[in-house]
């Protein structure tokens, strides 16, 4: 294990991984915050998370402004949320890697659309929630936390990215 591979940060991508959306949260021009579902593309091993998103966007108006995002992710029984810093990057080679059908419903011009560029956020801190042993085991930890007063069994850690 290198030296920033933990267990913990590995849960972390784990999670990210899984998962097929997320709420991408920036900050506007007025400070105001803004959340958006978008989908992750790649959540590479440096925690770096990469998105499709259109440059004249809001989002990607407000990161030019404000790079400091937040990326939440959900997924079954683990909540994910990284704090990261983010920029729109015009990335040809990104973009044609990135490419999907489901790219068109948003680009209908395809992948040479010149409003196209990629969103990457690298993460900076991360928290994450999980519930081990599914829905099930989740559902049943509630159940027995309400019937006997202690909390929900789920680990949770913060981890530096």
């Amino acid at each position: 294990m290198s030296q920033h591979e933990t267990p913990d940060r590995e849960r972390v991508l784990q999670i990210a991984r899984d998962a097929r959306f997320a709420m991408v949260t920036s900050i506007s021009a007025a400070g105001e915050l803004h959340s958006r579902p978008m989908t992750p593309q790649l959540v590479d091993d440096d925690a770096v998370i990469w998105f499709l998103v259109a440059d004249d966007a809001e989002q990607a108006t407000d990161i030019k402004v404000r790079p400091e995002v937040n990326v939440a992710f959900s997924e079954s029984s683990s909540w994910l949320s990284i704090a990261g810093h983010a920029e729109v990057v015009y990335d040809r080679e990104r973009i044609q890697e990135f490419w999907s059908a489901a790219s068109e419903a948003w680009f209908p011009e395809g992948p040479d659309d010149p409003r196209l560029r990629v969103l990457k956020v690298r993460g900076v801190s991360a928290e994450y929630w999980a519930a081990p042993g599914g829905r099930v085991a989740t559902l049943i930890s509630f159940v027995k936390a309400k019937a006997t007063g202690d909390t929900l069994d789920a680990e949770n850690e913060e981890v530096d990215l």
